[in-house]
């Protein structure tokens, strides 16, 4: 029987190793031997495979484009999102600004205030606070009562520098009635 293609065990390189318990996963490798993809049933597997990671990726993209703003400010891009998405009315909800400085997450920010407008209506201040787990990202915590259009803005300086920056940012609040799950 020809075969093309690799056994469908992720342990071969572990195999050759030698050590006692890779003894009885060598053994087990024997038996698996005739579940090789073969010919025709490998290129399928891996067509489909590659079609698949293809589509995930650029919906991925298209997600992520289509969900966060970006801004340049004082030399930094400056990505805005809500979290949890898509943004409701009635839930918890974190304003995330993620600072960037040639690719690469910028921390030294300071000094964090947002504020929140809606219908010409500003409400705030509100401290940012810089989050633990992610270096450059600064984040408030609202429930937003009403559905609509918001704009968020930002003042801040950056470490070592008296100069004050502010970017703004457009967002909308969903309606939680209205949020469909397929």
């Amino acid at each position: 029987m020809d075969r093309v293609g690799a056994p469908l065990n992720f342990v071969n390189p572990l195999l050759n190793q030698g050590s006692p318990p890779l003894k009885v996963l060598r053994s087990a490798r024997k038996q698996l031997e005739p579940s090789v993809l073969t010919g025709e049933k490998y290129m399928k597997f891996a067509g489909l495979l590659s079609w698949t990671f293809g589509a995930t990726l650029v919906a991925l993209t298209f997600a992520t484009v289509v969900a966060h703003e970006r801004k340049e400010v004082a030399g930094l891009e400056v990505v805005f999102g809500a979290e949890p998405e898509p943004a409701l009315n009635g839930e918890k909800q974190f304003l995330r600004w993620r600072f960037l400085k040639d690719k690469q997450p910028f921390g030294d920010i300071e000094e964090m205030t947002a504020s929140v407008k809606r219908n010409g209506k500003t409400f705030g201040p509100f401290t940012g606070r810089v989050t633990a787990r992610e270096p450059g990202v600064v984040a408030t915590q609202h429930i937003f009562t009403s559905v609509g259009e918001y704009e968020a803005t930002l003042t801040f300086k950056k470490k070592g520098d008296a100069t004050v920056y502010t970017v703004t940012f457009p967002f909308k609040i969903g309606d939680r009635k209205t949020l469909e799950i397929p």
